[in-house]
């Protein structure tokens, strides 16, 4: 009796020490769980990609300004060489005569305020000059206007009170009756080795050196720059030449943006609050320093001034990179967007301009820092008051009864065999044997099911759920390893933490696969991971308050569908779509509302010249050369969104959609044309061969807007232009077309 009553005695001892100790194990766990499972570095990676998704957004944005709106001159330079032409002037009296350039910019005045508003922009100008630039730099007084509008996003007056000429001639300003500028000069003073008049000098420079290269590929973006020395606007300029049909150059036409305007275009709101920046750079050589085209900050470390040259150093965020070079200022990660705004062989390609979104490190790993810190706060506390209701409990957890009915809900709440105390009453002792034996027997059984598990060659796992209890029954041992999560263990998990878990994959569940009945769930989920993806098929059915569910990997299965479809598809020789796949594709986009009714589309067909010489001369493996490399030149020579497929033996067919006008659409078949004529095949054996294709080009709307007519015509202008002569590109002729086909 003496040894039972110290038994009882010591019981709070015996409890508090093992409860406290089990404490600061989970507490330990815990901390090691969350820093072995990365989630912190996690977290700073995702802050890094929703900067990075930021940016690209707000990239596409601009970049759609600068390329299709503020650019967009075409029209203008139209009129103005067909006024160039009406004049009468060559280029050397228009930019010296006084009456010639009064007149001539008297009248284009209306065309560039149109420009102006049209395209929206702050500023539009034109510059004449004729002759060669001298070889020695020096400073040029040349006749032009420069007219500017400074709020071009506010309701522009129609009588264009709201515009001021910066320069212009007098009779030009009192002829137009427009307001100049406190800066205004009548001509402009220029000089080649100021970087501040390079919106003139380099187009004016590039079209002097690449006769034959259209205006818009002699185009030039000028970074930024002041016009007046004394006015503090900066500004950037598109600007292109004015060639005049007979080639001669005899000026320069250009759209302002004012920086003032541009940061509006920049909200550093959809960054963060805290000393972020959008900042507008170029990189003049491609892979040089980068420099400060317009800044838009909230940080005074991040001014145009100390990002006036800097570099980008990788990072070990994905979507980020640091900034280096910068001066008196706290570490900085930046994502960036390059902007395509000139073409691939255009003079002035190489120039890279992109958009960074620019903040502290700090503010990057700011939500890492907090979570970090709230985690610890939050683990502490807990533990902090675990520790006190523990001793509380303790306290009053005397009986025997409390204490054999506490250790019960415990063995339940973990899941697992618990052995039970002796309390020295032969009752209770009975009950808790009892109680083991029963509990032991639940956990046989479980073990078996997850034995068996085991033992199937297929990665599989089940669990089994109480909803009104909300309680786990059974689950399966690593039944997150299913779904790739190695390192996630449900042994331990809570009903609602499970659930939790479990439903974090529905977005990855593929919509086609999802069936949803009243007692019963199905569905596959596509989840991606680093060593590739793994495809998982869900089963989960509830019936009287109970949720059980089953787990399996498909991967195999799926990857086996998809190379079926994949080759169903393609050709095995090119890799290109096939005729099956591509009549498809072509169809689709004309139904399903891909194709814009507003823009051009060109139908091409192609066939391969000399293939039967090659084959006869060289043999088939030599062939099969000859048509991959033209299927490979194909490839590089359209649009990326375009469809390519080869149709039959030497045969090829391709779709350009959605392009703004005939005139893109020209430079793409051009571009196509000259990227497979005259291109040396290398055969077997080392031998040589030139690539010729002979194509028919139909035009959508032009030539039909019904996709079967097209491929038609092209057909048939491919073959009119084989009788003549092979290797050339031929456009539809529908009065060659009707004469053929007249009865």
């Amino acid at each position: 009796m003496t040894h039972l009553k110290e038994k009882k005695q010591s019981l709070r001892i015996q409890l508090l020490i093992p409860i406290c100790l089990l404490l600061i194990t989970q507490m330990a766990l815990i901390f090691i769980s969350i820093f072995a499972s990365g989630l912190l570095g996690r977290l700073d990676e995702s802050a890094a990609q929703v900067l990075g998704r930021t940016v690209q957004s707000r990239r596409d944005y601009l970049q759609y300004d600068m390329v299709n709106k503020w650019r967009e001159t075409g029209d203008t330079v139209s009129q103005l060489d067909a006024l160039y032409a009406n004049s009468g002037q060559n280029a050397a009296s228009l930019s010296s005569d006084a009456n010639a350039y009064t007149d001539y910019l008297r009248q284009a005045t209306p065309m560039l305020i149109s420009m102006m508003r049209t395209n929206a922009v702050s500023g539009a100008f034109i510059i004449l000059r004729g002759g060669p630039l001298p070889a020695d730099p020096a400073k040029d007084s040349l006749t032009g206007i420069y007219i500017r509008d400074r709020d071009p996003s506010s309701v522009y007056n129609s009588d264009n009170k709201d515009l001021l000429f910066e320069r212009a001639p007098v009779d030009v300003v009192t002829q137009t009756g427009i307001t100049t500028d406190s800066y205004w000069t009548p001509k402009f003073t220029l000089s080649e080795d100021n970087a501040d008049h390079r919106y003139f000098y380099n187009p004016y420079r590039a079209a002097l050196e690449n006769k034959g290269l259209s205006d818009t590929d002699l185009a030039y973006w000028s970074p930024a720059y002041h016009l007046n020395e004394e006015d503090n606007a900066i500004s950037i300029a598109y600007s292109v030449p004015l060639i005049a049909d007979d080639g001669t150059l005899y000026g320069v036409l250009g759209v302002e943006i004012l920086t003032d305007y541009l940061i509006k275009q920049l909200p550093t709101e959809e960054i963060t609050d805290n000393g972020s920046a959008y900042c507008l750079a170029i990189q003049p050589k491609g892979d040089g320093p980068y420099q400060a085209v317009a800044v838009n900050s909230t940080n005074y470390q991040l001014t145009q001034d100390t990002l006036r040259e800097f570099n980008l150093q990788p990072s070990r965020y994905e979507k980020c990179s640091f900034l280096t070079g910068l001066q008196n200022t706290s570490q900085m990660v930046a994502a960036t967007g390059k902007l395509s705004l000139y073409n691939r062989n255009a003079p002035f390609s190489d120039e890279q301009w992109v958009l960074m979104a620019i903040e502290p490190k700090t503010t990057l790993s700011s939500l890492s820092w907090n979570t970090g810190l709230t985690l610890a706060i939050i683990v502490g506390t807990i533990f902090i008051v675990s520790i006190i209701a523990t001793i509380i409990i303790t306290k009053r957890l005397i009986a025997p009864v409390s204490k054999l009915e506490k250790e019960v809900r415990t063995g339940i709440s973990a899941g697992t065999p618990v052995p039970l105390t002796a309390t020295g009453i032969s009752e209770l002792d009975s009950l808790a044997q009892g109680v083991e034996a029963l509990n032991r027997e639940v956990m046989r059984t479980a073990g078996k099911l997850t034995h068996l598990l085991k033992m199937s060659s297929i990665n599989l796992g089940a669990f089994e759920l109480d909803e009104d209890l909300e309680k786990i029954l059974f689950v399966s041992d690593d039944f997150f390893d299913v779904f790739g999560e190695k390192n996630l263990s449900a042994q331990n998990m809570d009903y609602h933490t499970f659930l939790h878990r479990l439903n974090a994959f529905e977005p990855y569940a593929l919509p086609k696969t999802i069936k949803d009945a009243p007692q019963q769930k199905e569905r596959v989920y596509e989840i991606p991971k680093e060593d590739g993806t793994l495809w998982i098929r869900v089963q989960v059915e509830m019936q009287n308050n109970l949720i059980t569910g089953f787990v399996e990997d498909i991967s195999l299965e799926w990857r086996e569908l998809r190379q079926m479809e994949y080759e169903r598809n393609h050709d095995v020789l090119t890799g290109l779509m096939n005729r099956r796949a591509f009549l498809e594709r072509f169809h689709n986009i004309f139904t399903d509302g891909t194709l814009e009714k507003d823009k051009y589309a060109a139908l091409i067909m192609l066939d391969l010249d000399n293939l039967k010489y090659v084959n006869d001369s060289f043999g088939h493996e030599a062939g099969d050369v000859y048509i991959r490399t033209a299927a490979t030149q194909l490839l590089a020579g359209s649009p990326a969104d375009a469809l390519v497929a080869r149709m039959s033996g030497d045969e090829f067919i391709l779709f350009f959609y959605n392009l703004a006008d005939m005139v893109t659409l020209r430079t793409a078949v051009s571009n196509l044309e000259e990227n497979v004529q005259g291109q040396c095949v290398i055969l077997p054996e080392g031998k040589g061969h030139t690539l010729h294709m002979s194509a028919g080009v139909a035009i959508y709307p032009t030539h039909s807007c019904e996709g079967n007519s097209l491929i038609r015509y092209a057909d048939f202008a491919m073959y009119q232009g084989k009788k003549g002569i092979k290797g050339c590109f031929t456009y539809f002729d529908s009065s060659i077309y009707d004469e053929a086909h007249r009865p």
